[in-house]
């Protein structure tokens, strides 16, 4: 497992410069490259599949032959319920929940909002800034505050993926927010692939722009078209998979991983080591000067004796839906057994959804 001391960038290394190109490494990538090759036995009638295969395993790393999706706890759901991870452009655009900079996907060539988008490592610069409620003061630059305030990653296969027929696959030679950034499945750009980069560490240059090498699938890809020992789903925390799985059910592998998440940012906290029962929400802040969004609790059910406490800035009550906004912090009895809950974070005109024991987690506005 990774201290966070190891997996911190350093600041000196300009992580929000995606516009890293390959012509500063091509000299080393082509060096090792012909190594790896000649040791691996790869010759002109090799496939751009076998290469992209062999070379990542090669790596002997534990996050090699694997490709990995990044995302929020409701996409998450979406993804279990449709059976499939969708590319930008064929998302229902009021249930996604984006976690990217906006001025950077506006930007972004719309082709590549044709593919759905897959990084071969977890730890990228991109997880870094955004990660949980995101570094600070970003809004600035991208014009939002990019955040995924509670992540889950799905890992795939690759070898599965690569076998389905007719499966229409690139990688990219760099982000692909970048307008520069080459991808396609050829031998021309397989062979360009920073392999021995690509799990390399982000405090350094090459580590940082290796380290995102996209995978793409054009449109989609079918979880009906794997078998379910190839998809495993990774949480940061027991509240995380809690929330899931009382989303939706599944039966998917998965477990809790830290090590595959930075955990340095600002973010939700859900204590429910309580005996009593009481759920405490409150946000971790590690940036004091930083302003946050509103945390929302939403209860569903009649009783005439819930305790909700905290920071407290408004309460409604629709029907037998209660509504209360709380500005750092709020507390609430879990034990009743008719009562469904969903707790969110509004945050720059989104809502996200944040912990739930409840498969109805659609935000129903107070008035």
């Amino acid at each position: 497992i990774h201290s966070i001391v190891s997996i911190l960038p350093d600041p000196s290394i300009d992580l929000l410069n995606i516009n890293g190109t390959r012509g500063k490494f091509a000299t080393m990538i082509d060096r090792d490259n012909e190594q790896l090759f000649n040791h691996l036995g790869i010759t002109n009638t090799t496939s751009s599949t076998e290469i992209l295969i062999k070379g990542l395993n090669a790596q002997h790393s534990s996050l090699a032959g694997y490709v990995y999706h990044y995302t929020h706890l409701e996409n998450a759901a979406s993804i279990l319920r449709d059976h499939a991870i969708k590319c930008r452009n064929n998302l229902s655009s009021n249930d996604f929940k984006d976690s990217a900079a906006k001025n950077v996907i506006l930007t972004t060539r719309h082709e590549v909002k044709d593919y759905v988008r897959f990084y071969f490592r977890t730890l990228t610069p991109t997880q870094y800034c955004n990660e949980n409620l995101g570094l600070p003061n970003l809004s600035n630059r991208y014009g939002n505050q990019p955040i995924c305030p509670i992540p889950i990653i799905f890992r795939i296969d690759l070898t599965a993926i690569l076998s389905i027929e007719n499966i229409q696959w690139k990688v990219s030679l760099g982000n692909m927010a970048s307008s520069q950034t080459e991808f396609n499945n050829t031998l021309n750009v397989v062979k360009k692939f920073d392999f021995q980069g690509i799990f390399s560490d982000v405090h350094t240059e090459r580590g940082k722009y290796s380290s995102q090498h996209e995978f793409l699938i054009k449109s989609q890809l079918n979880f009906d078209q794997l078998k379910q020992e190839n998809i495993t789903i990774i949480y940061q925390d027991e509240n995380a998979r809690y929330s899931l799985e009382h989303m939706i059910s599944h039966t998917y592998p998965s477990y809790i991983d830290t090590s595959f998440f930075y955990g340095c940012n600002s973010r939700i906290i859900i204590d429910s080591t309580n005996s009593d029962n009481v759920i405490n929400v409150y946000i971790k802040n590690v940036n004091p000067s930083t302003v946050y969004g509103h945390l929302i609790l939403q209860l569903f059910g009649k009783n005439e004796n819930r305790t909700i406490q905290g920071k407290l800035s408004a309460s409604f009550q629709r029907g037998n839906i209660s509504t209360v906004y709380s500005i750092e912090q709020l507390s609430f009895i879990a034990n009743m057994n008719d009562i469904q809950y969903a707790i969110y974070y509004e945050y720059e005109n989104q809502v996200w959804l944040i912990h739930t024991n409840s498969s109805q987690t659609h935000f129903i506005p107070p008035t």
